[in-house]
């Protein structure tokens, strides 16, 4: 489940549901539930500060706090080293969240740990894959109001973007190294890209 959460009220409710049901599953008893409901539970009880007995529980919990804070505070998702001015610290958070994100650690997360990142306001698993598809939908917009295909020469940057976005998906295309599942999609826009 991937949802892109925009309002502080959506991200309140989903937490408050995550939440809802890990303190319920807390109060059955432990031979009721499945491995992964009970390593889920001593997530929930570190996240909530109810306990921190064992180390990787408090590293987890302290980077997925860390993380709340900084996104409530910057209205965004931590950025990576190698862009400018960035602070170690911000650095480091999207490094943590980085390593989230890669197959061995995602397949050893419990449900609680991958449903608690997925309420993070922006957080995507595969962030590449939601830009390319956001700006796809933004091409088929664009194409759809304006009425023809965005311009490269064009004195809105919008359009110019979009404009370069389509040019560098050809050029993938024609070299093929433009993902198939990237094609397929481009092929059957309703308006042209490739």
């Amino acid at each position: 489940m991937n949802m892109n959460l925009n309002t502080k009220a959506e991200v309140n409710f989903v937490l408050r549901e995550l939440r809802a049901e890990y303190a319920f599953l807390q109060h059955q008893p432990a031979s009721d539930l499945t491995g992964d409901e009970r390593r889920g539970v001593e997530h929930y009880l570190a996240d909530t500060g109810a306990t921190t007995e064992h180390v990787t529980l408090r590293t987890w919990t302290r980077f997925i706090q860390q993380l709340d804070t900084f996104v409530a505070r910057h209205g965004r998702l931590p950025r990576a080293a190698n862009q400018p001015d960035v602070p170690v610290q911000e650095a480091r958070l999207n490094q943590m969240l980085n390593t989230q994100r890669t197959p061995k650690v995602r397949a050893g997360l419990s449900s609680y740990q991958t449903r608690r990142l997925e309420s993070i306001p922006g957080f995507a698993w595969k962030p590449r894959d939601t830009t390319w598809q956001t700006t796809f939908n933004d091409h088929q917009w664009f194409c759809n109001s304006r009425r023809h295909s965005p311009r490269l020469r064009s004195s809105n940057k919008t359009e110019t973007a979009l404009a370069r976005w389509a040019l560098a998906q050809r050029i993938a295309a024609n070299n093929g190294t433009l993902p198939a599942s990237h094609e397929s999609v481009l092929w059957s826009a309703k308006y042209p890209v490739l």
